[in-house]
């Protein structure tokens, strides 16, 4: 038979730590002030996610062993999409595809670039990208063809000006 356990009274010290805990606590909760929302964007058609394809002029100047070959005009298609960050910068990927010519000599040009862009007034944005580039340079006299080619690091900066039709609060085509 065993006999029963005498009830231990707890200390004054921890009654007296619990209950200033339990104060805290509400005072806590009773001191604080209801969360303020954020103030949101005004909407506007150049928001969220960007995706862009476009022709653009290029310049090319090619060299090979140390001879420059001049400067040569030609063209570029490039696809960017992305998002913008805030209201004014924006990240994302560029893929462009484009050919220049010059001296009986035509130059093609691929590649692949993380893209930032920042927009300077209301729908014109400057954007840049680094990245992953292919050259392949072509020769041709009569029937002789002669082509070359490297991979490397490139680079592109460029000013894009977002036109946007239909009437919509928000986002939209450009």
């Amino acid at each position: 038979m065993s006999l029963p356990t005498p009830i231990r009274r707890r200390s004054s010290r921890s009654l007296q730590t619990l209950l200033a805990a339990a104060v805290g606590v509400v005072v806590a909760i009773a001191g604080a002030r209801a969360a303020r929302a954020q103030l949101l964007e005004p909407p506007r058609s150049r928001q969220g996610y960007y995706f862009a394809f476009g022709y653009q002029l290029a310049l090319g100047h090619p060299m090979e062993d140390g001879e420059s070959w001049g400067v040569w005009p030609g063209g570029n298609l490039s696809i960017r999409f992305g998002q913008l960050i805030t209201r004014r910068f924006g990240m994302g990927l560029q893929i462009n595809s484009g050919s220049t010519s010059g001296q009986g000599q035509k130059a093609a040009a691929g590649g692949l670039e993380l893209e930032a862009q920042w927009e300077l007034a209301r729908n014109l944005a400057a954007y840049g990208g680094v990245g992953i580039d292919v050259v392949s340079l072509s020769t041709v006299n009569g029937q002789d063809k002669k082509s070359r080619g490297t991979v490397g690091s490139g680079y592109s900066l460029g000013l894009g000006y977002d036109w946007f039709f239909g009437h919509r609060l928000t986002g939209g085509w450009a």
